[in-house]
């Protein structure tokens, strides 16, 4: 996401939840840990979550994490099971 993307979603949480405080420090942080999300993934968990939820989100309710199943590679781990693999007695 892209300094202009925070401020959008920055935006809409104020618009939720007026409580939520915006300054450039906050807008910096935000910026530079949500730069390796998607925008459309952010904004699709944003909205699902200021339906459900009575506090404004943090970035970790909003990240799209790597799930480390999807970062290996399976056919390796495939491989080495195979190798690895005693047979039946």
């Amino acid at each position: 996401m892209t300094r202009d993307d925070v401020k959008e979603l920055f935006k809409l949480i104020v618009f939720v939840y007026p409580n939520f405080e915006v300054n450039s420090e906050k807008l910096n942080t935000w910026t530079r840990l949500m730069s390796d999300q998607r925008k459309d993934k952010v904004f699709r968990k944003a909205e699902k979550y200021v339906k459900t939820n009575r506090f404004p989100p943090t970035i970790a309710d909003l990240s799209e994490v790597a799930r480390e199943e999807y970062n290996n590679d399976i056919f390796n781990k495939i491989e080495m099971w195979e190798k690895n693999a005693k047979p039946r007695s």
